[in-house]
Order: C-alpha cells, then sequence, then structure tokens
C-alpha cells in the first residue's frame, strides 16, 4: 500500500537529519511553501451550474484600467462552464497578486472545483533570471576571494538572493490566503 504524501515527506526529512522547522516551511504549514504556487480542491455540494453562477455574481470582467473608487465585485477575470481564471480585485497595484486557475469536476454528491493559484509568467521568470544571476555572482566572489576565509562582503550576494524570494513569496501568500478563504466562502 503506498503512504500518504505527508508521510513520505516525513520520512524522507527525517532521514536527511533535516529540521522541523525546514519541514514545516516545506510542506506551508504556516501558509507559505517555498516557491508561490499552490493547488487545492474545494468540495460542494452545488452543481456545475451553481457553481458557475455564483462564480460570475461576484466577478467583473477583466480591465486594462479600472478606477479606484466606486463599486467592484471580489474578483476580476472570466468564469464559464469550463472554469475560471480570476484575480482578486484590489485598489492598488500587485505585480505578485495570485492568479487563480480552477475547472469543475462533478461528482455523485456535488462538484469539485480545482484550483491552481500561481505567480503571472513574466513574475516568475523576472524571480528566476535575477536568482541565477545573484548565484553566478557569488560564484564570482567565491572565485576571486583572496583566501578562505569569509569577509562580511561575501554574504551580499546571498542577501540579493533572498530578496527576490522575499519579494515573490511574502505578498503572494499574503494575497492567496486571503483569495482562497474568499473562494471557499463563495462556494459553499
Amino acid at each position: 500500500m503506498k503512504k500518504p504524501a505527508n508521510e513520505r515527506l516525513n520520512r524522507i526529512v527525517s532521514l536527511a537529519g533535516h529540521s522541523r522547522l525546514a519541514l514545516m516551511f516545506a510542506k506551508g504549514k504556516y501558509g507559505m511553501k517555498l516557491w508561490p504556487y499552490d493547488s487545492f480542491e474545494i468540495e460542494t455540494s452545488l452543481t456545475i451550474e451553481a457553481v458557475v453562477h455564483r462564480l460570475a455574481a461576484v466577478t467583473e470582467p477583466a480591465k486594462w484600467f479600472s478606477l479606484p473608487f466606486g463599486k467592484h465585485r471580489a474578483f476580476q477575470g472570466a468564469v464559464s462552464r469550463e472554469g475560471f481564471k480570476v484575480t482578486r480585485f484590489i485598489r492598488y497595484r500587485n505585480s505578485f497578486l495570485p492568479i487563480v486557475h480552477g475547472t469543475f469536476r462533478q461528482g455523485p454528491s456535488g462538484t469539485t472545483v480545482l484550483l491552481r493559484m500561481r505567480l503571472h509568467l513574466f513574475v516568475a521568470v523576472f524571480i528566476c533570471l535575477w536568482s541565477i544571476l545573484m548565484l553566478g555572482s557569488l560564484g564570482f566572489f567565491q572565485v576571486f576571494k583572496s583566501g578562505p576565509e569569509l569577509h562580511p562582503i561575501d554574504f551580499i550576494p546571498v542577501a540579493f538572493l533572498a530578496f527576490p524570494w522575499a519579494i515573490g513569496n511574502l505578498p503572494f501568500w499574503f494575497e492567496a490566503n486571503k483569495k482562497k478563504k474568499m473562494l471557499i466562502d463563495v462556494l459553499k
């Protein structure tokens, strides 16, 4: 019999000797994983048509520019019977706002909504390129430094490597947790 994923991950981490804190972050115990991506399912007793109707009621069409004042719905994007692609409507700019893709699967007792949250592709590529550049500069500093001792300047590329991870993850998970709660409220 195949072990559940969490049990396998616990065993792998305990065999590797990593700390419990690292395991909690890897599994997302604190609401944040190592990469800004999440997938989950919401099960509801509603039919697919009712789910589409509820999502359409809280979603307005996506616009390049909208005025920050006035009455707006909770989400902006597109909803159809095949699925949906939405972002939360906010009155400020946030490049790290999660994009939610969802599809529907009809079951015997209702509908399962399969959801994926991810960064905009351009932002994800930028973070990857920045990280590669910083890893290269870290290697450059190590090759051309004089002697094996560590100097404070040796940690500058490490800080620059941690920076894009932090600016990609912190705002993403802040918004993703809000969005997850909102979608559960709409679909339950």
